[in-house]
């Protein structure tokens, strides 16, 4: 399993939101104490890596490595780019 945290501006503050890249493939995510799932079928195995970027060109990334040997790039509504 591995996370990541992807802030995001609220009125005037600041949130994050932990990503984590499931060892069956998935994407997930912990909101308010509630555990939601975003992508059942990230990758066919063990996510290994899971990486908010740095806004891109006004466009925030989410990276996902895993054991299926593929590097995934996905918009935060988790579609690939």
């Amino acid at each position: 399993m591995c996370i990541d945290f992807l802030n995001f501006r609220v009125g005037n503050s600041i949130t994050s939101d932990c990503l984590f890249g499931t060892n069956q493939g998935e994407i997930t995510t912990l909101v308010s104490k509630k555990h939601f799932l975003l992508n059942e079928n990230a990758h066919a195995g063990s996510i290994n890596l899971i990486k908010v970027s740095d806004k891109l060109s006004d466009v925030i990334c989410v990276i996902t490595g895993g054991e299926d040997g593929f590097i995934k790039i996905w918009s935060t509504t988790m579609k690939l780019f």
